[in-house]
């Protein structure tokens, strides 16, 4: 169901937006890309301070990494 922009929240969107063409090819397992991706996005906010921490544990808890998994798979695949 597309909510933001033709993607499920404005979390999810917003991960597609910055990190689209950081993913290049993947192991064509879609369960495996989408906890590598959520791997990655993870370990940007690990190393941000605590207070960015905090304020952005939940955002990562609404992104939809099999959506992104999914969407990157398909165009590493038309390529």
């Amino acid at each position: 169901m597309s909510n933001y922009n033709g993607w499920t929240n404005r979390e999810t969107w917003l991960v597609n937006l910055y990190f689209d063409d950081h993913f290049t090819d993947y192991n064509g397992n879609i369960e495996d890309f989408a906890e590598y991706i959520e791997d990655f996005i993870r370990s940007q906010v690990v190393s941000s301070d605590n207070f960015t921490k905090d304020l952005l544990a939940g955002a990562l808890e609404k992104i939809n990494f099999c959506e992104l998994a999914k969407t990157w798979a398909e165009d590493i695949d038309n390529e």
